[in-house]
């Protein structure tokens, strides 16, 4: 069963989508899974989506044992507890005496999958489970709904091993050994464009989408959005057909770039996690306090094309300028042009790759 709610406020969407799903669960505690893997506001899923969701399940189930969770990535200045603060999460527990849950350092268990074993949190042995998606638009997966965020359940080192992987295989072979008692979608507030993070653009839809068939769920999204399901690598595997009838209007998002371009600096995600991306954008940060890095940046960035490389790239871009290779993934493919900087790290401390950069264009200066 499947139901859209419009013209909601948040917590107003959160509270009726369950309640005219009629859902119920014979487990005595509920463990919730927002999108909260993100150090902005907007790009995740609304606190008060989830209050409703708890009240739902309090008033009109009776269950009190409630637990919410998130693995965000963990970088020198990202970690789930801050995005917990940053974004509010943390009083929205206090205030409903919910649990909250860094499921980076959450007890785990194995399951098997496609790859051999998968470590899961206990969390989900003993709690129905409801995943919390928002609606976005991914540079690397085209949407970024309920069985992306499922992602967000798994610790550092599987997550990073997805992108080896392929990442739309490893999101498909997940969605069929995890299946949430529930699925819903933020999309009240969407992101379009270059998402899933801060480079989207934000957009209003004011639907919320909910249902016990993570797929059905997905799918129908992917309908809203304008975007074609079949398109979906990692929704492909499943043949889950969708009532079209039930879509109320289609909000045709802008699709996102296969790489991003700021002035004269190039960087495509590929097979790239998250930690890599945003050390990279913290460093572009950094660079603008030191002349040296200020200068290589104008030089190679400005005045001439510079490429960064990271992920795992079978080859770098046509037409390339000077490159970076950023990140231990970079590693082998960095072998290939030894005349330029590789930076080590998994991901890279910012502020260290910064230092080597310099340190490279001062015992090369032609770099620069």
């Amino acid at each position: 069963m499947l139901v859209i709610i419009q013209n909601n406020s948040p917590y107003e969407a959160g509270y009726e989508a369950l309640r005219k799903l009629h859902w119920k669960t014979k487990k005595e505690g509920i463990f919730i899974k927002p999108n909260i893997g993100a150090t902005s506001k907007f790009v995740n899923t609304d606190p008060e989506i989830v209050r409703g969701i708890i009240h739902y399940c309090k008033k009109e189930l009776g269950i009190t044992n409630i637990a919410v969770g998130e693995g965000a990535v963990e970088t020198e200045y990202e970690s789930t507890p801050y995005n917990f603060h940053y974004q509010g999460w943390d009083k929205l527990a206090e205030e409903e005496n919910v649990e909250l849950i860094d499921l980076n350092k959450s007890e785990r268990f194995n399951v098997n999958w496609k790859y051999g074993k998968i470590a899961l949190p206990t969390v989900l042995q003993d709690k129905a489970h409801i995943n919390a998606a928002k609606m976005k638009t991914h540079m690397q997966t085209l949407v970024s709904l309920c069985a992306k965020n499922q992602k967000g359940l798994l610790n550092s080192e599987t997550r990073k091993a997805f992108h080896r992987l392929g990442l739309h295989e490893p999101i498909a072979e997940l969605a069929k050994v995890l299946k949430p008692d529930l699925c819903l979608v933020d999309g009240i507030v969407g992101i379009e464009g270059n998402g899933p993070g801060e480079l989207g653009i934000p957009k209003e839809v004011g639907i919320v989408v909910a249902g016990d068939n993570m797929v059905e769920v997905d799918k129908t999204c992917c309908k809203i959005m304008g975007i074609n399901p079949e398109e979906v690598k990692h929704l492909n595997p499943f043949d889950t057909q969708t009532d079209d009838a039930l879509i109320p209007k289609v909000y045709p998002f802008k699709r996102p770039d296969k790489g991003f371009r700021m002035l004269n600096v190039y960087m495509r995600p590929e097979n790239a996690c998250t930690a890599c991306m945003s050390s990279v954008g913290k460093m572009n940060k950094l660079a603008r306090r030191s002349w040296k890095t200020r200068w290589l940046f104008f030089q190679n960035g400005i005045l001439h094309r510079l490429d960064i490389v990271i992920g795992n790239p079978p080859t770098v871009p046509e037409n390339h300028g000077k490159l970076i290779f950023y990140g231990n993934c970079t590693r082998e493919i960095a072998k290939n042009f030894p005349q330029y900087p590789f930076i080590k790290g998994c991901p890279p401390i910012s502020k260290e790759a910064l230092e080597e950069l310099a340190n490279f264009v001062e015992k090369d200066p032609t770099f620069s």
